[in-house]
């Protein structure tokens, strides 16, 4: 169940520069420094691997809201 997963109105070029400033923040310094204090595991996905993760991660929110009877199966 592939979704699009960026806002309307944004240009082609747009996602490319995007993902491209994302992914250069685990290696800024800062960042790296921020990760080490707080003890955090840098984790970082995108395109089809984030879309992927979004979709499993939906479908188990699904399946629990189901199994409550807070919504309807499929």
């Amino acid at each position: 169940m592939a979704r699009r997963l960026r806002p309307p109105g944004i240009t082609s070029e747009q996602p490319k520069a995007l993902t491209d400033m994302i992914t250069a923040v685990p290696r800024n310094k800062v960042w790296i420094s921020v990760l080490e204090s707080n003890n955090w595991t840098s984790a970082l996905l995108t395109g089809k691997a984030f879309a992927g993760f979004v979709d499993q991660e939906f479908a188990m929110l699904r399946a629990i809201m189901v199994e409550l009877g807070c919504a309807a199966p499929f």
